[in-house]
């Protein structure tokens, strides 16, 4: 069956997106941060047309089209690996090691946040909870709003913890360019290059502004 494709929606206009958006500044930082969710529909909603009823010997069962599935729980696998490799710098182009599981309370204390339910994701490794048999349309309906809070829930940690970071600078041991491969030096200076060059601009703005509201009064 084909998915309600008009259902997956890009949501880089919820608030949480705009805040971790806001904090990253950085063009290419906020594309690549965008790639890691670019499927992920937090507006999705169910319709019908992306499940299929399966009879077996007298018994219903349903199941969710395969795309829309993994368009949901991908990406929360990813925002988990994009926590880790940040919390240890942990770049996974550059080693064979596998990701660390969890974040040790060091880590969580440094940026004064409490542990992300998402590294459950890490910690204990299981198919998509979305594809299956479900009994009912209902329960397959419910399964997909807990996975949509999950993302939710991530997002608002994510923004949280990447601001804490930013604010501690190089004082900080997080590298949330890490999962891409960037370096925590050349991360913080795109980050905070692109958030100066935007402060100038607006400061060029108000000097404009006051220059003319001066012109006006003369």
């Amino acid at each position: 069956m084909t998915h309600n494709s008009q259902q997956l929606i890009r949501y880089s206009t919820s608030p949480v997106m705009q805040k971790i958006e806001l904090s990253l500044a950085d063009p290419l930082c906020k594309t690549l941060f965008s790639g890691i969710i670019d499927t992920v529909p937090l507006n999705y909603r169910f319709t019908p047309l992306d499940i299929d009823a399966h009879l077996n010997q007298g018994v219903v069962t349903y199941t969710l089209d395969k795309e829309v599935a993994n368009s949901l729980w991908v990406p929360l696998r990813r925002l988990a690996q994009f926590v880790h490799c940040a919390a240890y710098n942990f770049n996974p182009y550059a080693t064979q090691m596998p990701l660390p599981s969890s974040i040790s309370l060091a880590k969580l204390v440094e940026i004064n946040v409490e542990a992300p339910d998402l590294s459950r994701v890490i910690a204990t490794p299981i198919h998509n909870p979305l594809l299956g048999h479900f009994p009912s349309a209902r329960l397959l309906r419910d399964r997909i709003v807990l996975i949509q809070r999950a993302i939710e829930s991530a997002l608002e940690w994510i923004g949280k913890a990447l601001e804490a970071t930013l604010t501690r600078g190089d004082d900080c041991s997080w590298n949330w360019g890490a999962y891409w491969g960037i370096e925590r030096g050349d991360f913080l200076e795109r980050v905070e290059g692109a958030v100066l060059r935007k402060s100038n601009v607006k400061d060029k703005e108000v000097i404009r502004d006051v220059d003319i509201n001066m012109d006006l009064a003369l």
